[in-house]
């Protein structure tokens, strides 16, 4: 149903936030080349959205940095995760919980990092 980004209709919203739960969903079950696809899918989709900054944009982008340190790509992760920890301090603050999950996930890059 959601396995390719030509079954996303740009407006319906509800297909945007499963496919963030699949990507989610794979990524805890440790299938990280899957949700990370997934990820880079739900973004694409994004990025041709009139209003391509949204929360839903900069929680993918936190959970494909979360992938990206799975998989033990930390230079790629600690870029991603920079962008989508700007973007939410910038519309969220630094008090959200999800600016500070993404600065913990940004931590944890660096503790991987040495």
């Amino acid at each position: 149903w959601w396995s390719t980004v030509q079954d996303f209709d740009e407006e319906d919203e509800v297909r945007r936030c499963a496919g963030i739960v699949l990507a989610q969903a794979l990524d805890e079950m440790g299938r990280f080349s899957e949700s990370e696809a997934k990820c880079r899918e739900l973004l694409s989709v994004h990025q041709r959205m009139p209003e391509p900054d949204t929360v839903n944009t900069r929680y993918t982008s936190h959970i494909l940095g979360q992938v990206l340190l799975s998989q033990g790509k930390h230079v790629e992760a600690e870029v991603v995760l920079c962008e989508a920890l700007s973007k939410q301090r910038k519309h969220l603050g630094g008090d959200d919980p999800g600016t500070l999950a993404t600065l913990m996930s940004l931590g944890n890059v660096f503790l991987a990092q040495g």
